[in-house]
């Protein structure tokens, strides 16, 4: 008997390498004409917004920070910034080794395979052309439904649309935005997943629970 029926994984520092943010940043902020520290506070300050569809668009969200800060660089420069972030994006979701591999596995042995990422609306932009987009059979992205981990609406949408229960769901991820004890709330196991030469730490939450430090460890844990 399974102890499980799906399996949900994070993206950012689970499935893929935690892309180099404050670069990307500094040059967005650059192409602006603002300065680097001021458009990284503006940009943290309106994350949520940023996630959830608060803004209806990279540049909607862009002309808001530079309206914070004062500034107009006008319609060109704000095109050209979220053009840095949206080849950005792309360019980041490449899946770790023995994702591919491991998804593979879970797939032919009957399990659900679902995502829920908390991410902005480049992300929603550029999946169809990512090698995720037909490896779930649920991908939850924050963007796109209006919620953010540790929401437990967000959740549950996501067991809804696998088709499971959330008690029979394990939840993987790398611990940013509160994520496993989120997913524990709500009703489901929840697994650390933190690769070896991941030493990032910012605003990923500490963990007393199980951990593994490669996604192929999943097989031995379902």
């Amino acid at each position: 008997m399974k102890a499980y029926e799906a399996v949900i994984f994070d993206l950012f520092g689970t499935l893929i390498d935690l892309p180099d943010y404050p670069e990307n940043r500094d040059e967005m902020a650059d192409v602006l004409g603002v300065d680097g520290d001021e458009f990284a506070r503006e940009w943290a300050d309106a994350m949520h917004e940023l996630m959830t569809g608060g803004f209806s668009s990279i540049e909607a969200a862009l002309i808001h920070i530079c309206g914070r800060l004062g500034v107009n660089p006008g319609e060109d420069r704000i095109r050209a910034s979220a053009r840095l972030r949206l080849e950005f994006s792309r360019d980041s979701i490449i899946p770790r080794p023995g994702v591919v591999e491991t998804y593979a596995a879970l797939n032919s042995r009957g399990y659900r395979v679902g995502l829920i990422s908390n991410c902005m609306e480049e992300v929603s932009l550029v999946w169809e052309s990512t090698p995720f987009a037909s490896m779930f059979d649920a991908a939850i992205l924050s963007f796109d439904v209006g919620l953010a981990k540790p929401d437990p609406r967000i959740y549950a949408l996501a067991a809804e649309r696998l088709g499971v229960v959330a008690e029979d769901c394990l939840y993987v991820g790398d611990g940013s935005d509160g994520e496993l004890s989120g997913a524990e709330q709500a009703g489901m196991t929840a697994v650390l997943m933190r690769a070896p030469y991941d030493e990032a730490d910012g605003g990923r939450e500490s963990w007393e629970g199980r951990r593994i430090s490669s996604i192929a460890e999943v097989l031995g844990l379902v």
